[in-house]
């Protein structure tokens, strides 16, 4: 019987843990109203639905994890925040994102600009599962295309774009010339460990730098354009 009471406290301290870490609108809601900031009220009740569709499936599956309780915003929202404040995306562009993953940034992205169009291409299955399960749900089915696959290099046939996003699919250096094959602009994204000094990149057209949601890493996103 001990070791029965153990295990269920166990479980029950893992699940405390893991619902501070996941996204909860009810809980989160305010924070994530004060990164976004003005002129969000129009997208800012479908973001906080899509973050809490992914952090249901996140409980059942490896959809994505989230390490510190504040980082759940950061995976889901932070890139799309900056992207859309520096402008890197037209209001009509058709875009594709390259592993797509939880769907983020395309999703938020896709939520916020309602004019753009949107090709998420992603290879693991359940994942494929979830993002044709988050568009269906948010009512993008318009205009957000779930593609199961992935990107080979000389290979076309994914179709014609105005950006390309891609984020921790590829090296930053690899990403760009992928993506210069897809569209004219390019957009990714590099980590606390920056842009390796011999990656030989061409200079970003645009770029914006922030941190995380706790301040415990900093992020760039990158915009490339001919």
């Amino acid at each position: 019987m001990r070791g029965l009471a153990k295990a269920g406290a166990f479980r029950a301290a893992s699940a405390t843990l893991a619902g501070m870490k996941r996204f909860d609108s009810t809980r989160d809601a305010s924070a994530l109203r004060e990164l976004m900031g003005a002129g969000s009220q129009d997208y800012f009740d479908s973001w906080l639905r899509f973050g809490d569709l992914a952090s249901d499936w996140a409980e059942r599956t490896d959809l994505f994890s989230a390490p510190r309780p504040a980082a759940a915003i950061d995976v889901l929202f932070l890139d799309a925040i900056h992207v859309l404040r520096a402008g890197f995306i037209q209001p009509s562009a058709r875009a594709v994102d390259i592993g797509a993953g939880v769907g983020a940034p395309a999703i938020p992205l896709a939520l916020a600009l309602p004019q753009t169009r949107w090709k998420l291409v992603e290879p693991r299955r359940r994942r494929v599962v979830f993002l044709r399960t988050a568009v269906g749900a948010l009512g993008l089915r318009d205009r957000v295309v779930v593609e199961e696959g992935r990107l080979e290099k000389g290979k076309g046939g994914l179709g014609d774009f105005d950006v390309a996003v891609s984020r921790a699919t590829f090296a930053l250096d690899e990403w760009v010339t992928l993506g210069a094959d897809l569209a004219p602009t390019v957009i990714g994204f590099v980590g606390k460990h920056g842009i390796p000094e011999d990656a030989g990149l061409p200079e970003a057209s645009s770029e914006v730098h922030y941190e995380t949601l706790d301040r415990s890493a900093s992020r760039a996103a990158l915009c490339y354009r001919p």
